[in-house]
């Protein structure tokens, strides 16, 4: 989730703090975090199916291994 929100800092604590029970700090609203879930994890009550969102999950631990590959290429020229 803290990738899917970025730099949306604020949105991605009111999401954790609805997601875990915490009591939510003054101003927080967990929907606006569905702008950066619903396509990737789906929304209460269903949520999206376990196959998506292992896809995601995958698709994300490609990217970081692609990256840290082409950064050591950059650094062993």
């Amino acid at each position: 989730m803290r990738l899917r929100c970025g730099r949306a800092e604020r949105i991605f604590l009111a999401w954790r703090r609805a997601a875990t029970g915490t009591r939510p700090a003054d101003g927080d609203d967990p929907s606006l975090a569905a702008a950066f879930i619903e396509s990737t994890f789906g929304l209460p009550p269903d949520g999206a199916s376990e196959d998506h969102a292992e896809g995601y999950v995958a698709e994300i631990a490609w990217r970081m291994l692609t990256h840290e590959e082409q950064h050591l290429m950059r650094i062993c020229r």
